[in-house]
C-alpha cells in the first residue's frame, strides 16, 4: 500500500523468494485474491511472471505449487480480466516469456504427489500449448506437422495427459481439469474453417487434432456435469458461427460438432476409423471390430446387473441406453453419407465392402451369444438393445447400393452380404426389442436390394414404413 510500482513488485518477488512457504502461499494468494492490484500497471507483469515460473521449478510445498500454478493461469490466461490494448498486459505468446515454461509444468504434472496441482498444471500446460500454436501461427509460413519439432512434441505429451486425465476411472475433477484444458490450449480450433491452416495441413496435424476431438466428444457424455459442460465449452468455440455456444445443452454443441468434423477432416481415414468407434461405442479411437464388441459386451453386462433393470424401458425412469444411443445415431448419420460417396467410386468402394468384412464376425458373435441367453427370455431384448442397436447402425451405414440391373457375374462382396443377410435372418428368430426388430427388417430389405433387381420388397414379411433407424436424431 502506497508504495510506487517500482517498489510493490519488488516487495511481492521478494515475498515469492521468501524461506518461509507460508509467506510465499501468501503473497501468491493475494495477488490471486486481487486482481485490480495485479492488472492495475503498478506491477512489473512478465518480471512477475517469470519469477512465478521459477518458484514452480523449485518449490517444495504443494500448498503453494497450487496457488502459483492458479496465478501462472490468471497472468497468460488469454481471456485475463484486462482490456487488450492495456500496457499491463502479458502478450498471450509462449516466445516471450523469457523462460522455459514448459519444463516446470510438465514435471508437476507427472510427478506431483497432489491431485490438485496435477490438476491445475494440466490446466496451464493448455495455456503454454495455445501460446506456442499463436507463435507457430506468427511465421510467414504455418510449419507442418513434424514428430520431431518441439510444437509437435509439446503437443503429443499434452494430449498423452489430456487423454489420461479424462479416463473414466479418473476422479470427476481430473476429467474436468482436462476439459478445461482442451479449452484453454485451443487446439480443437487448429484446424477450423477461418484458420490459415485449414487446407494444406489438414492431412499432417488432422490425426493429432482429431485425437483430441475424440477426448472432447467422449467427455460430453461424461457421468459428471461440469465435465460435460466443460467439454462443450472446448467444443463450442471451436465450432463456426454466431450461434451462443454457451447457451446449448451438450447434446446440441455435439450435434454440430459431427457435421463440423466432417466438413474438416471427412476425407481423413482417422476420421473414418473414430466414426466407426464412435457407432459401435468403442471407447478405443480404433474401431477394430474385436475392441467394439469388446465395449459393447461390457456394457451389457453392466446392463445386466442391475437391480431395476426391469424398469429400464419405463417412461418414467432414465433410459440409460438413449445417451449412448444418440451419440452413435449422431455419428451414423456422418458415416453414413461418408460410405455412399465412397461407393459411388471404384476407387473408394472397397474401403466400404472392407469395412462391411470386418464386422461379420462380430455380428455372427452377437447372435450365437443371444442364442444362448435365450433361455432368459424376455430380458434379452433389454440386456442386449444397446449393443444389438449399435451393430445393426453400423450394418445400415454400410449397406449396399441397390442393385439396378442383372450381373453376369458375382460382385467382390456378395459373400460378405449373403452372410449378413443369413446373419439378420437368425436375428429376427431371437426374441428382439420392437425397434430392434424393425431395424432388422429394414436392413434385411436393404441387403436384399443388393442382391438382386428381381426381389420385389412388398413380399417382405414385415413392414417397415415410417421407421427411421436414426429415430433419436431424425
Amino acid at each position: 500500500r502506497g508504495c510506487a510500482g517500482e517498489n510493490v513488485s519488488t516487495q511481492v518477488t521478494a515475498l515469492l523468494r521468501d524461506e518461509a512457504y507460508e509467506a510465499r502461499k501468501a503473497a501468491a494468494k493475494m495477488l490471486l485474491k486481487n486482481p485490480r492490484l495485479l492488472f492495475s500497471g503498478t506491477l512489473d507483469l512478465p518480471v512477475l511472471l517469470s519469477e512465478v515460473v521459477k518458484r514452480l521449478a523449485e518449490e517444495e510445498d504443494h500448498k503453494s505449487e497450487y496457488t502459483l500454478l492458479r496465478l501462472f493461469f490468471l497472468l497468460t490466461s488469454p481471456h485475463q480480466v484486462v482490456p487488450a490494448d492495456h500496457p499491463a498486459r502479458i502478450p498471450h505468446s509462449g516466445s516471450l516469456l523469457g523462460v522455459d515454461v514448459w519444463a516446470p509444468l510438465a514435471y508437476l504434472l507427472q510427478h506431483s504427489r497432489n491431485l490438485r496441482v496435477q490438476e491445475e498444471a494440466l490446466r496451464c500446460l493448455g495455456i503454454v500449448l495455445s501460446a506456442e500454436i499463436q507463435d507457430s501461427r506468427t511465421l510467414p509460413a504455418f510449419p507442418a506437422f513434424a514428430p520431431s519439432s518441439p510444437l509437435a512434441s509439446h503437443m503429443e505429451e499434452w494430449l498423452r495427459q489430456v487423454e489420461t486425465q479424462a479416463g473414466p476411472k479418473c476422479p470427476p475433477s481430473s476429467r474436468e481439469a482436462a476439459a478445461d484444458s482442451l479449452k484453454a490450449s485451443r487446439v480443437l480450433s487448429l484446424l477450423s474453417g477461418d484458420s490459415p491452416t485449414s487446407l494444406s495441413h489438414t492431412a499432417s496435424w488432422g490425426p493429432v487434432v482429431l485425437r483430441a476431438w475424440g477426448v472432447a466428444l467422449r467427455l460430453m457424455e461424461d457421468d459428471d456435469s461440469e465435465a460435460r459442460e466443460a467439454a462443450a465449452a472446448a467444443a463450442g468455440q471451436a465450432l463456426p458461427g454466431d450461434q451462443d455456444k454457451g447457451a446449448m445443452h451438450e447434446h446440441e454443441v455435439m450435434s454440430l460438432c459431427f457435421a463440423h468434423l466432417t466438413a474438416t477432416f471427412g476425407d481423413l481415414p482417422e476420421y473414418h476409423q473414430l466414426l466407426l468407434a464412435t457407432v459401435l461405442g468403442s471407447e478405443s479411437s480404433e474401431a477394430s471390430s474385436a475392441g467394439g464388441l469388446a465395449a459393447l459386451r461390457a456394457r451389457e453386462d453392466d446392463v445386466e446387473g442391475e437391480e431395476d433393470e426391469d424398469f429400464l424401458f419405463e417412461k418414467e425412469a432414465d433410459n440409460m441406453h438413449g445417451e449412448p444411443l444418440f451419440v452413435a445415431q449422431l455419428a451414423a448419420v456422418q458415416l453414413r453419407c461418408i460410405a455412399a460417396r465412397l461407393q459411388k467410386s471404384e476407387e473408394t468402394k472397397g474401403v466400404v465392402n472392407a469395412w462391411r468384412a470386418n464386422f461379420v464376425a462380430p455380428l455372427k458373435t452377437l447372435v450365437e451369444r443371444l442364442r444362448l441367453q435365450g433361455d432368459d427370455g424376455p430380458s434379452v431384448e433389454k440386456s442386449a438393445f444397446l449393443g444389438t442397436s449399435c451393430m445393426l447402425l453400423l450394418l445400415h451405414c454400410l449397406a449396399p447400393k441397390p442393385k439396378e440391373a442383372p450381373e453376369s457375374h458375382a460382385s467382390d462382396d456378395s459373400t460378405t452380404v449373403q452372410h449378413v443377410i443369413t446373419l439378420l435372418e437368425s436375428l429376427a428368430s431371437i426374441p428382439q426389442h420392437p425397434l430392434v426388430l424393425k431395424m432388422i427388417h429394414l436392413l434385411r430389405s436393404m441387403y436384399l436390394g443388393s442382391t438382386s433387381s428381381d426381389i420385389d420388397m412388398e413380399t417382405l414379411s414385415v413392414s417397415v414404413e415410417d421407421f427411421h433407424p436414426m429415430f433419436l436424431v431424425a
